[in-house]
């Protein structure tokens, strides 16, 4: 309910349904339904509700037991949601929702990295410097609104801290935590809705 701006249902619909994917993927089903019961209602509340209806909360509890099939069911209903609002001249809302998804998907790799000190998923993340200059490059060429510009202002300082840590050629928490500092902050602004 604290989401009443388009930009931050939208966002925060990719949130929660990388939340959702993260949560099948590690066999919390209880999560999941939650997840799944939180991206309805944000679904709805952009006006793509129709694609997470009672079937698919049927088709995901058929497969309860099959991971594989949850995610891919779950993929493919945000395949739909994109699809939907491309058709219906809302990009910018599409590109929200994928912003979401890839900031949730960072903060989480981040938390279980800096918790684990693992040093071969701190270079994955460190990786992941080359899709964030195509999520900036992608939300540049959107109908980005005053009120979600920010974004792209606090994606590009990510970038560079992206930078910082590929420079250093060291891969242990202490390299990975501005990153995780930007990611963090970022996320804040938008589950809070500020």
């Amino acid at each position: 309910n604290k989401y009443t701006v388009e930009f931050f249902k939208a966002v925060n619909l990719g949130i929660y349904g990388s939340d959702l994917n993260i949560a099948s993927s590690f066999d919390q089903t209880q999560e999941s339904m939650v997840f799944l019961k939180c991206v309805n209602v944000l679904a709805g509340s952009l006006g793509v509700n129709s694609v997470f209806d009672q079937r698919l909360f049927d088709r995901i509890q058929e497969q309860s037991n099959n991971k594989d099939s949850i995610l891919s069911i779950i993929i493919d209903a945000f395949k739909k949601v994109d699809e939907t609002l491309k058709y219906n001249n809302r990009p910018a809302t599409s590109a929200y929702i994928l912003a979401g998804c890839w900031i949730e998907g960072l903060y989480v790799s981040c938390q279980m990295a800096i918790s684990n000190d693992n040093e071969k998923i701190i270079k994955a993340i460190i990786q992941q410097k080359e899709s964030l200059k195509h999520l900036i490059v992608m939300l540049e060429s959107s109908p980005l609104n005053e009120r979600s510009k920010f974004m792209v202002k606090d994606l590009k300082q990510l970038y560079n801290a992206f930078n910082q840590a590929e420079g250093t050629k060291v891969y242990d928490k202490a390299t990975l935590e501005p990153i995780n500092n930007e990611i963090a902050s970022l996320r804040r602004k938008m589950t809070t809705g500020a």
